[in-house]
């Protein structure tokens, strides 16, 4: 194992992670979208949301960063 991170609130994490080119994994949780620096495995940030990422939508960065997720709270998100 490389590394491990744990998320604080107790969130089961869910899906597959998207990996940015300056080495940012994001994935999501229930009710959060976390970006976590694989070089350091600590969390950048914390995005929470209303409802739960499903499994099968992860999310998509585009190349100016921007970080897509859909939400079962029926809501699209662009987090830059």
């Amino acid at each position: 194992m490389v590394w491990k991170v744990a998320v604080a609130d107790g969130s089961v994490v869910l899906g597959a992670p998207a990996v940015s080119s300056n080495g940012i994994v994001y994935i999501g949780g229930s009710r959060s979208l976390y970006a976590i620096d694989a070089a350091s495995d600590a969390i950048k940030w914390k995005f929470p949301t209303i409802g739960v990422i499903p499994v099968e939508a992860p999310p998509t960065i585009s190349r100016d960063g921007t970080v897509y997720i859909g939400d079962m709270d029926g809501y699209f998100y662009a987090i830059r």
